[in-house]
């Protein structure tokens, strides 16, 4: 008997198993649970105490740490931009952008 014949005496059947689908959750009130906004109380009090106040929103100050001189300088601006001091104009560059007018320079 040969091995060929072997193989023909014990065939190999493959069968295919069919994951079980769970349900999704319904997306429309997954997306209204997402979208309702957190309302904080103004203040929690223990006591008579104030513990705990919620956040307002402060103006900020932001202070660069590169002088106006040096940022108004040409040069630096043609230098690649893998030197540090490129790199650290372009970064207040996009500060002073994304927060207009509450940058300063360093003195």
């Amino acid at each position: 008997m040969s091995i060929l014949s072997k193989e023909r005496e014990f065939p190999i059947v493959a069968t295919e198993v069919e994951p079980e689908i769970k349900e999704e959750p319904n997306q429309e009130t997954y997306l209204e649970k997402v979208e309702k906004e957190v309302e904080l109380p103004k203040s929690i009090k223990d006591h008579g105490q104030v513990i705990l106040t919620s956040p307002s929103a402060q103006p900020v100050k932001i202070v660069l740490p590169v002088s106006q001189k040096a940022f108004a300088n040409p040069l630096n601006w043609k230098k690649p931009i893998n030197f540090a001091l490129r790199w650290l104009l372009v970064f207040a560059e996009r500060i002073r952008k994304i927060y207009p007018g509450e940058t300063t320079f360093k003195e």
